[in-house]
């Protein structure tokens, strides 16, 4: 099997946000600009939740408690910056590069905390940030193998017959909506993976979303784990729609051609804040670009 008969979720995630960023990044191999702070900040509380989640499964471990954690956090942040630097929106620029880093430092320690004191506790790990490769190729895909991360499987039931449930992270300064956990691409392409390594589907699938207020003049910044989100049950329907996506990015990438966002500068994704390609791309417009004023 070789790199090109594989097409990776991360690689699709790229093509469905910008066709332009996803060719630059997987035809041309381009790196593009560092990440931003707030980028940072999710994959900093993720490596330290998995390092956790590991512990957990572990028999010869434990989980760290909470100061270990946010020191964990801590040594965490600063690599990151060591190794892949760190980029600045116009707005974020304007804020102040110290304030804005500051402020994402202390976020990702503070929910690094928050979710090895109220999500480790309640989950039985049986897959820990997997990283799978379907042993065949899909049909709908043609020639290629699905590529991805189990993020975490949780048994809540005892015993190998108990309940399978797929669960992923986010980090947010904001609560989601039950609409974003029920239209989640995320959880259905983790159970379609989950399907294709066991035989069967999970369960269940479920969004832990963390949440960190910005705070405002006169309220406190606040840290807490989102109650009330649905259970989300993927049926078949659910992963034919998305592999049916990922089959026509296949066929983009295969062909090789650019395909610029819809609604350029105005897309969410055609930002500043979120694409390492904007620095010189013929699409981007600066002008619509809030994060870039």
């Amino acid at each position: 099997m070789t790199e090109r008969n594989i097409v990776s979720v991360s690689e699709y995630n790229s093509w469905r946000n910008c066709g332009e960023a996803a060719y630059r990044k997987y035809v041309l191999n381009e790196r593009g600009e560092p990440p931003t702070p707030e980028l940072v900040r999710g994959s900093v509380v993720h490596r330290v939740a998995c390092i956790n989640l590991r512990a957990k499964k572990s028999e010869a471990a434990r989980p760290c408690g909470t100061e270990e954690t946010m020191a964990l956090a801590d040594a965490a942040w600063s690599e990151a910056l060591d190794k892949n630097g760190v980029r600045f929106s116009g707005a974020e620029q304007e804020e102040g590069s110290s304030v804005v880093l500051g402020k994402e430092h202390d976020r990702a320690v503070r929910l690094s905390a928050l979710h090895v004191e109220k999500i480790v506790p309640e989950v039985t790990p049986i897959e820990v940030e997997e990283d799978y490769t379907s042993e065949h190729p899909l049909s709908i895909l043609g020639d290629q193998h699905l590529r991805g991360i189990l993020d975490l499987v949780d048994r809540p039931s005892p015993g190998p017959s108990g309940m399978t449930v797929i669960r992923d992270m986010k980090t947010s300064k904001s609560k989601k909506s039950a609409f974003e956990v029920y239209g989640s691409f995320q959880l259905v392409i983790q159970a379609i993976l989950y399907r294709l390594k066991t035989g069967k589907r999970p369960d269940a699938a479920r969004l832990d979303v963390l949440v960190s207020t910005k705070g405002g003049k006169n309220t406190a910044p606040k840290t807490y784990v989102q109650e009330g989100l649905p259970l989300v049950t993927v049926e078949e329907d659910d992963e034919a729609r998305v592999l049916e996506a990922m089959g026509r990015v296949v066929a983009m990438r295969k062909a090789g051609i650019p395909t610029p966002p819809a609604t350029t500068g105005r897309d969410w994704f055609c930002s500043q804040k979120w694409c390492p390609f904007t620095g010189d791309c013929r699409f981007y417009n600066r002008r619509a670009d809030s994060h870039a004023r």
